[in-house]
C-alpha cells in the first residue's frame, strides 16, 4: 500500500508528464492525495495542466478525475470547484455542464427508482385495504342474513345506514 499523505506535490509531479500514462498517474495521486482536502482546490489547476499536456484536446481521463473529484468534494467547495475548473481549463464550463448533467441523470434515476417503490408499496396497501373492506361487507350480509337490526349493525360496525344498504344489495 502507498500512503500519497507522505509525498508532496513536486514529488508526484517530478519529471516529464509528455508520457501519456505517465501524466495520467500523476493526475489520480493528486487527485486522490487531496481529494478530501480543502488544498485540492490549490491542486487542482496543476492536474488539468497536467490534463491539457497529456491529453491535448481530448479531456477523457480529465473529465473521469473531475468526476470522482466533484462527488468527494462537499458543500461550498463544489462552486469553488466548478469556478476553477471553467476558468483553468478551455472546455471547463462544457466539462462542467456534463458532470452537473450525469448527477442530475442519476437523480433524476433514483428518483424514478423511489417512486416506482412508492407505487409498489401503495399498491400492496391498496390491495390490503380492498381485503379489508370485501371482510367488512362479508361481515354485515351475514349480520343482516341473521337478521340483525340495522341500528345494531351500525353500532357495531361504525358504518352508516346507507353504506349498510348498498352492502345488503351486493350479491
Amino acid at each position: 500500500m502507498l500512503d500519497l499523505s507522505l509525498f508532496e506535490p513536486e514529488q508526484i509531479e517530478d519529471g516529464s508528464p509528455s508520457d501519456a500514462e505517465t501524466g495520467k498517474l500523476k493526475m489520480l495521486l493528486l487527485a486522490l492525495k487531496y481529494s478530501r482536502s480543502l488544498e485540492i482546490l490549490s491542486v487542482l489547476p496543476r492536474i488539468i495542466r497536467i490534463s491539457e499536456d497529456v491529453e491535448g484536446e481530448r479531456y477523457d481521463y480529465l473529465y473521469v478525475v473531475l468526476t470522482y473529484l466533484h462527488s468527494v468534494i462537499k458543500g461550498k467547495l463544489k462552486k469553488q470547484f466548478g469556478e476553477i475548473v471553467e476558468r483553468e481549463h478551455k472546455n471547463g464550463e462544457a466539462i462542467m455542464y456534463t458532470i452537473a448533467d450525469s448527477y442530475r441523470d442519476e437523480g433524476r434515476r433514483e428518483k424514478e427508482k423511489e417512486l416506482k417503490e412508492l407505487r409498489k408499496v401503495m399498491k400492496q396497501k391498496d390491495t390490503v385495504i380492498e381485503q379489508e373492506e370485501r371482510l367488512v361487507h362479508q361481515i354485515v350480509r351475514r349480520m343482516i342474513q341473521k337478521g340483525m337490526s340495522l341500528q345494531s349493525i351500525r353500532e357495531i360496525t361504525g358504518l352508516g345506514n346507507e353504506t349498510i344498504e348498498k352492502i345488503s344489495h351486493e350479491r
